[in-house]
């Protein structure tokens, strides 16, 4: 075996750096002076920075970027150290963009006024400054202690015509402005946002040929992941080393580090978009109007994502497992999301009621097990009904299988499992609802969508109830 090509949790840049052709062209095609990059906890900011900084050093002589780590700045005196060291590192790696600048950093200026010396220097030279922050949730902690500071660094940055920024941050940096109070504009008016979201299937797919060559394999990960940049590698990563793509899964479920970073990452959201994260986890819902503004940014972020019928399911296999293991009461997660069984009744015929009532959380078991390509291979015996009269898998019997279908729509192969399934327990004159359903899924998606089967399975629900 040779070298594994894969790697989790640094930064990276040059051949090692996949994807984000797009936001990169945006960036530094931009006519806007203040530019700001959004991501999560270990989605390739830094690494982002990094391949924006080499390639403008090394093709653009017009420019010099200068990558600034903010992270543990503190105060005003942490925030000089760090760019100070900033300028340090380029000097030392990039001497031929200093080549001819004199410029020294004096310890009695400020930020504000080192940064406007160099843009001057470079502007006689006909050159601009491409100013890279990283880490830049700092300022909140920095402002704390010196909000002048912080105005007089925005007041640069707006306004100085020889000088474009371009910074990152988790969305905790939208606290900003309600944690640090100014008498000017808040630091972040005049930003324009970009959001860091996951991989497209072709920049997942180059990363992953860099040491996988089964389409298969390749396939799942994508699936897994749902093109999580640091998932995609850390699986890769545990593949390549083992060559059983399932016990590395299994191993991963309990890694601390990824279950850390989907905490984390998780915590960064306000409440109503936990909320409506975990809403979306639960199954297909409506959702309200005020709501799509939330849903556009969770998916430009990679937290949600849009399956083949049009519906939201949270993005990667690990995020939606561990919501199910933390966040999830019994009477929100679907039967998929719910342990081993510790006792329970199997299901039957005498369980119709349940059935009906619950036929929304059963079609989510299909669906999840749909969009990993598998299917249970036995369905009697494969549900129990627990303690709590909950419908859940028995996964001491379970047994799965790929799902071998011909449609790319993982909702049309849990609707078809569904209507097997229902057969096996339930009458199909049982009632007109019941009736109809078989009758949609036998028609074939290209009559129905995933919603009007949704809507029809919520009808079955509340019938069940009122009878």
């Amino acid at each position: 075996m040779g070298r594994n090509p894969f790697t989790a949790g640094r930064w990276v840049r040059g051949s090692q750096f996949f994807g984000r052709e797009t936001l990169i062209n945006d960036l530094l095609h931009s006519d806007e002076p203040c530019n700001w990059v959004i991501g999560k906890r270990r989605m390739g900011k830094t690494s982002l920075l990094r391949e924006m900084e080499r390639r403008i050093n090394n093709t653009d002589p017009g420019r010099l970027a200068l990558f600034w780590d903010l992270q543990g700045s503190f105060d005003g005196e942490g925030l000089f150290d760090s760019l100070y060291d900033a300028l340090e590192d380029s000097q030392d790696e990039y001497s031929d963009c200093w080549d001819g600048i004199e410029f020294d950093a004096a310890d009695e200026e400020s930020c504000s006024q080192i940064l406007k010396k160099l843009a001057r220097l470079l502007s006689r030279r006909s050159r601009s400054l491409v100013l890279l922050m990283d880490e830049t949730e700092e300022l909140i902690t920095v402002g704390k202690h010196d909000a002048g500071l912080l105005s007089k660094l925005r007041r640069f940055l707006q306004t100085n015509r020889h000088t474009q920024t371009i910074m990152v941050s988790s969305p905790r940096l939208e606290m900003l402005g309600r944690t640090v109070e100014t008498n000017t504009s808040p630091f972040l008016h005049g930003f324009i946002a970009f959001y860091l979201g996951n991989f497209e299937l072709g920049a997942s797919e180059r990363l992953l040929r860099q040491g996988i060559d089964d389409t298969g394999v390749i396939t799942r990960i994508q699936q897994i992941t749902g093109g999580n940049p640091f998932e995609t590698q850390l699986v890769a990563k545990h593949y390549f080393e083992d060559d059983d793509l399932e016990r590395a899964l299994i191993q991963l479920e309990t890694n601390p580090t990824l279950n850390q970073t989907t905490e984390v990452n998780f915590n960064l959201l306000t409440e109503d978009e936990q909320q409506l994260l975990k809403a979306a986890h639960c199954g297909p819902a409506p959702f309200q109007e005020f709501e799509k503004a939330i849903i556009a940014k969770l998916l430009r972020m990679g937290y949600l994502a849009e399956d083949v019928g049009g519906g939201l399911k949270v993005s990667s296999y690990f995020q939606a497992k561990w919501l199910s293991n933390n966040l999830m009461t019994e009477a929100e997660a679907s039967p998929a999301h719910v342990p081993e069984v510790v006792s329970g009744v199997v299901l039957s015929v005498n369980h119709k009621s349940t059935i009906l009532q619950q036929i929304v959380a059963i079609y989510k078991t299909f669906l999840e097990l749909a969009q990993n390509g598998q299917r249970i291979a036995q369905k009697d015996g494969a549900f129990v009904v627990s303690d709590g009269d909950t419908i859940v898998l028995n996964r001491k019997s379970l047994q799965l299988e790929p799902a071998e279908t011909g449609d790319a729509r993982p909702w049309w192969t849990a609707v078809t499992e569904l209507s097997a399934f229902l057969d096996q327990f339930l009458d199909r004159k049982e009632s007109w609802s019941i009736f109809r359903f078989h009758q949609m899924a036998e028609k074939g998606p290209d009559h129905y969508a995933e919603k009007d089967f949704l809507d029809l399975m919520m009808l079955i629900a509340e019938e069940s109830v009122l009878c």
